[in-house]
């Protein structure tokens, strides 16, 4: 199975399981088209930083992701509640290095 296949599989996967969910309802997947991968290029030479494979992989498939879902609370009032939202390409912004430490300075591993 290659990646891009993984990620579409995982987003159909999660998109049925909510919709089939009893409390959840109104379940959205607003479609993205594939970024261009030069415009990975371009975003990497403009932050000096290269994106991880995977997160390369997922954007060559989905330009960002947003998917929405409100829920039945107590039997009867629909609330929104959930919403999954990967950024696109163009709204990405690089973390600091401080926010990658934890509070003895260290690289975090998570």
């Amino acid at each position: 199975m290659t990646k891009t296949t993984a990620f579409s599989e995982l987003t159909t996967a999660t998109h049925e399981w909510l919709a089939e969910h009893p409390g959840a309802t109104s379940v959205h997947l607003t479609p993205s088209k594939a970024a261009l991968p030069s415009a990975l290029s371009a975003w990497e030479q403009a932050n000096a930083a290269a994106l991880p494979d995977d997160l390369r992989d997922f954007y060559l498939l989905n330009d960002g992701l947003l998917m929405r879902w409100d829920v039945v609370a107590h039997g009867r009032e629909v609330v929104p509640l959930g919403c999954l939202n990967v950024n696109s390409v163009q709204q990405l912004t690089p973390v600091p290095d401080r926010a990658l430490r934890n509070e003895r300075d260290e690289l975090r591993h998570e």
